[in-house]
Parts: structure tokens; sequence; C-alpha cells
């Protein structure tokens, strides 16, 4: 609206908010009002990845969704910014105060489309933006599984298992599961994981960052991984010339959980996508990371292979 794209300020009254809104106009508050001082005029504002963090922030407003089998669209409906008390105002609305809206007249009509169990997601378009930057929903784990169809269209010269695995997040019942079935000698465990390198949050908290490439752990909250792996995963990288980091701290889990400890123990390693905003509505990574994690995924796999 006449140019203008944000608006930054200490504080905005609610209806002054809504009215920027209702515009197209970002309204931007300090996190901490005393940074408005510092200020001066012709001064310069960094914001990075702006459209990527309004849509994380998205689900204190309405999202729309995809429904069922039939893929009916919806939209999570809660209470308009103008009727919310001020002491509920940007507060994350309860799962129990949010309902799907899919246009049905009444209960009769919305059984016809949908049934209790259905599961429900969201719609992210995918979208380059920045130098090198996408912004998708579900890259954990979708990109895991992309990287696996790149290895197998390579058509790999050794015997390999490639597992497609399910509820790594309610207790990584696919991985024990596949695991048993396979029994393995080596397993390398591909996914993504958070990257808090943003705004407000220090350099060690930050887990590991975008655009210094794959990231290679040497313990999370479910595994504390084969030494040797991991030191041998960056002598690799240095001589394959991969850009490679690890996390500066111990965050999160995955399937390495379950599958190193399954039969007599596998020896395991995990190759993560730094990623923003994971397990968000949207999500967002880096091109070149995305290319040094298939890099390192395919030279583990070959290391493996002749072990």
């Amino acid at each position: 609206y006449l140019g203008v794209k944000g608006v930054l300020a200490k504080s905005f009254a609610r209806i002054h908010a809504a009215n920027l809104i209702n515009n197209g106009i970002l309204p931007l508050e300090f996190a901490d009002p005393a940074d408005y001082d510092h200020m001066s005029e012709g001064a310069e504002v960094v914001i990075t990845d702006a459209r990527a963090q309004v849509e994380a922030a998205a689900k204190t407003g309405a999202m729309t969704v995809c429904v069922g089998d039939k893929e009916i669209p919806g939209v999570i409906g809660v209470k308009a910014i103008h009727l919310t008390d001020k002491a509920d105002s940007g507060k994350v609305p309860a799962v129990s105060k949010m309902y799907i809206d899919i246009g049905a007249k009444d209960k009769a009509q919305a059984e016809e489309y949908v049934s209790v169990g259905d599961s429900a997601y969201f719609i992210s378009d995918f979208e380059r933006f920045g130098e090198s930057k996408i912004k998708s929903k579900a890259l954990d784990d979708r990109f895991g599984c992309a990287v696996m169809l790149d290895i197998i269209d390579k058509e790999t010269e050794y015997d390999a298992y490639f597992c497609f695995l399910v509820q790594e997040e309610v207790g990584l019942r696919g991985a024990s599961a596949a695991a048993y079935t396979v029994a393995p000698d080596y397993a390398i465990v591909l996914e993504a994981t958070t990257a808090s390198d943003v705004a407000g949050v220090r350099k060690e908290d930050s887990v590991c960052r975008l655009s210094k490439g794959a990231v290679v752990s040497f313990m999370d909250r479910s595994t504390v991984y084969n030494r040797a792996l991991f030191k041998r995963a960056f002598e690799l990288a240095k001589e394959k010339d991969i850009p490679c980091q690890t996390k500066t701290t111990v965050a999160g889990g995955n399937d390495a959980g379950a599958i190193h400890k399954s039969g007599a123990g596998v020896y395991t390693l995990t190759v993560s996508l730094p990623c923003r905003y994971i397990h968000s509505a949207t999500s967002v990574a880096d091109i070149n990371d995305m290319e040094s994690c298939k890099k390192m995924a395919y030279a583990l796999l070959s290391e493996f292979a002749n072990a």
C-alpha cells in the first residue's frame, strides 16, 4: 500500500495493527522496546527471511490445509484479531480452540467429505527466494527421501537398502521395524535438523547454520555416534571438498536412536540438512546445503560399502 511494506514501532494499538494487516503491510515491533532509543534518522534495519518468518508464525491466524483422501481444502479458523482479548493477543491458540472450516453447511454435509481420523496437511507451495534459499512444508523429512531417490537413480555398484520410514516423531517406530528386518552392517540416516541462526539467538545456541554445509552429528538426544565414523565423515568432507559442520549443542533426535541399538548394534551416522522453522507450516533451507548433504551421503555410502 503506497509502496510501504512494513511499519516498525515500539508497539501498536490492536486496531492500528489490524488496519496495517488489512492493507498488506507488516506491523513490526521491537522485541525489546528499549532498542527503539538506539535508532536514528536514516538508520537501516535488515530483516532476514521475512516471508518465511511471517508464514511460520501464521499459526496464530488462519492457515489453509488439505483434509483426507479426497484432499478437501479447508481453513484453520481462529478468532478474528479485532475480537481477541488483549491478554490473548499474539498468543498461539490451544489446539482445542481451533477447527477446520471446509465450507460445509452442516455436520451431515461435512461427513460426506471427511471422516473422524482423517489427516490434514498445510498447503505451502515450494518457492525460491533470496540468493539460494527455498521455502516449503515438511522438509523434514521429504528432503531425506529426495536424497535417497537421487542415489537410487545413480544405480550404486553395491548392495544397499533404501528405507522410507514412518512415525519417527511418535517413537521411531518405522526405524525399529526396518532395522530389525534389514539387519544392516552400517546405516546412514538422512533428515533435516533445527537451524536457529536467526536474530535473538546466541551463535552457540543456533545448533547449526544455513549455508555452512551438511550437518554430521557427534551426539543428539537419542544417540551417541561412533567416534571413528564421525571423524571419518569430516575427513571425507575435506578430501572431497564438501562443506560440512556439526551441531553446536546437543539437540533433537532421529531414527538413529532406534537403528543403532537394533540387533547386536549397528554402526550409524546421521547427515542432516540445516532447516529453519522446522516442524512448522513452512521451513527454510539453503540449496547449497542440500547439495552438500547429497554429496556427503553418497561419499559415506561408498565408504561403508568398502569397509
